[in-house]
C-alpha cells in the first residue's frame, strides 16, 4: 500500500477516536456530580461572597454589596475551574 494512503488512512482514524473520546467525555461530564453542582453555582458562589464581605465589612452593608459585585466574576471562574479539575481526576477518558 503506498504511503500516502496509509497516511489518510491514519489522518482518518484519529479522527474517528478523538471524536469517540470527545462523545464518552461528553456523555461522562452529563451524568456527574460537577455537572449537576454547576446549575447551583451562583448561588454557592453568592453565599460565600455574603460571608467574605460580611466578614470584611461587619457594619457596612454598601460595602458589602460593593465586595460582592466586584468580587462575584473572580469567585465564580474560580469555582468552575474546582469543579473542571474535580472532573478531569474522575473522568475515565483523558485527552
Amino acid at each position: 500500500m503506498p504511503q500516502a494512503d496509509r497516511n489518510k488512512i491514519k489522518n482518518r482514524l484519529g479522527y474517528l477516536t478523538n471524536a469517540i473520546k470527545r462523545n464518552q467525555r461528553g456523555i461522562e461530564w452529563r451524568s456527574s456530580p460537577e455537572y449537576a453542582k454547576i446549575s447551583k453555582i451562583e448561588s454557592v458562589v453568592d453565599k460565600q461572597l455574603k460571608e467574605d464581605a460580611n466578614e470584611l465589612f461587619p457594619n457596612n452593608e454598601i460595602m458589602q454589596q460593593l465586595f460582592c459585585k466586584e468580587q462575584f466574576l473572580s469567585y465564580y471562574g474560580h469555582e468552575m475551574k474546582r469543579l473542571r479539575e474535580a472532573f478531569n481526576k474522575n473522568c475515565s477518558v483523558r485527552m
